[in-house]
């Protein structure tokens, strides 16, 4: 019976069929497959190609950080100086505050002594004292 099943023209025609269908089912898998492959091989550039703008954004980010970090010290030097300068200034401005009033309190002494002595002067000759004048 074995024998028969092969030479049986319907039974060769089904398997000649089938042979073909596996075939085409062969060769349209070969097809994905080299599509897939192609994806495959696109998505891997793609994915080389943002790998390296990566690590360009890390060397970019590592670089800011330095120039940030220079600048915040840049910027604290700065600082310190302006607040030694405006000390320096407000210390500057007490001392001239200081010598403001030492200076108005001599005037007013000078201004006193000129007074008595113009009143003895006056008192000397002999003459009134001016109402006026305290």
């Amino acid at each position: 019976m074995g024998g028969l099943c092969r030479e049986d023209p319907l039974v060769l025609e089904g398997v000649a069929e089938s042979i073909d269908e596996l075939r085409h089912e062969v060769a349209r898998l070969e097809g994905e497959l080299t599509a897939t492959r192609a994806q495959v091989a696109t998505l891997e550039s793609a994915e080389q190609q943002l790998r390296a703008e990566i690590e360009a954004c890390k060397v970019g980010e590592a670089t800011a950080r330095a120039e940030l970090a220079q600048l915040q010290r840049r910027a604290d030097e700065h600082d310190e100086v302006a607040r030694k300068q405006i000390a320096a200034l407000e210390e500057q401005l007490a001392q001239a505050r200081r010598l403001e009033e030492q200076a108005e309190s001599e005037r007013a002494a000078v201004i006193a002594a000129l007074g008595r002595r113009a009143r003895r002067q006056l008192e000397a000759r002999g003459e009134p004292e001016d109402p006026t004048v305290p």
